[in-house]
């Protein structure tokens, strides 16, 4: 889609949400994905050229509406999609968004927080980190490095090279991991917080009797309903799956063919597609070998689905108080 996502979400962000979710309504869920990550692109900080006086406009518009466009792109999202549809397509913006600008994270901080991850380093990373930065916040920056790396930088700076985009993502981490260690917050936006703190109300009350847990859920559902239906799915999440005791598993692998299951293992980490193979059968393992070989350009939202499904199964037997985890 490429250009016609960026002036769908130009377009989009000058709009009132609620008309702006009924033409996003007719997009497919690809274009949706490609249309988000634009616009999520668009209002954060960096993210627009200001050698480009469209952008420059659009830069001013979403200025004026920076405090809501946040709950804007998550409230057209949810309408167009579905509240579990726009998370799973929120976590794509993610990917798109780190791949289409490592340094978006960077940019946000302050300039003495970036001086202070910069010391010691190479000239060359400096460099490229105030090449990613808006001239003045490149200039304040570049005030504050030590004399050495600020020399060396400037001279890289000078001399015109390529600098690949694998360098890119690596110096961008190299940086955001320093600012983490440094100043002891990770870099993570607010929808993430907000997951994680669900997470930790999820996990507080999963192992409760389930008397007791469907009490404490109703409870949180008569204060925020969003909140308690979101908790009630992060009770078990993919991660969960090698946690999980080995009977359990099978119950519920039980019920699942081959190409669903190939599915959900796409870009599983090496202990979950472990933990599926030791409580399959033999024959069920050569199948489900077979259909992983013939995958293929499988989409997220499909990997997504299949996950869904056994997921679902779990959370059954968890509100029957049969989840049993291999710890106990």
């Amino acid at each position: 889609m490429g250009q016609g996502a960026r002036k769908a979400a130009m377009l989009l962000l000058s709009m009132d949400p609620s008309a702006a979710t009924e033409l996003l309504k007719a997009a497919r869920p690809d274009q949706v994905t490609e249309i988000a990550a634009e616009l999520a692109y668009l209002r954060s900080a960096g993210g627009v050229d200001p050698h480009e006086a469209v952008l420059e406009f659009v830069q001013m518009l979403q200025n004026a509406r920076r405090s809501s466009v946040d709950s804007d792109l998550r409230f057209m999202l949810e309408s167009a999609l579905g509240k579990e549809q726009c998370q799973e397509v929120l976590v794509q913006v993610k990917r798109l968004l780190q791949a289409k600008d490592p340094f978006l994270a960077v940019r946000n901080r302050e300039v003495g927080e970036l001086a202070a991850a910069l010391a010691g380093e190479s000239g060359s990373v400096a460099a490229l980190v105030l090449n990613e930065l808006p001239p003045r916040k490149a200039s304040q920056l570049l005030g504050l490095l030590e004399e050495p790396v600020r020399l060396a930088a400037i001279k890289c700076m000078t001399s015109v090279s390529d600098v690949s985009p694998e360098a890119k993502v690596r110096v961008a981490e190299v940086v955001l991991k320093r600012l983490a260690m440094q100043f002891g917050r990770e870099v993570i936006s607010t929808e993430e917080r907000r997951q994680r703190q669900l997470r930790n109300v999820a996990l507080s009350i999963r192992g409760l009797k389930p008397d007791l847990r469907e009490r404490t859920l109703e409870a949180l559902a008569q204060q925020d309903a969003a909140a308690a239906k979101e908790v009630r799915q992060l009770m078990v999440v993919w991660e969960d799956m090698p946690l999980i005791a080995d009977r359990t598993i099978q119950e519920v692998l039980r019920t699942v063919d081959a190409k669903q299951l190939a599915l959900s293992l796409n870009g599983s980490d090496e202990a979950t597609i472990a933990k599926v193979r030791d409580n399959i059968s033999e024959r069920a393992s050569e199948m489900l070998e077979e259909e992983m070989s013939l995958l293929s350009g499988a989409r997220h939202v499909e990997i997504q689905t299949a996950r869904r499904a056994i997921l679902d199964s779990l959370l059954e037997l968890n509100e029957r108080g049969e989840l049993a985890m291999a710890d106990g």
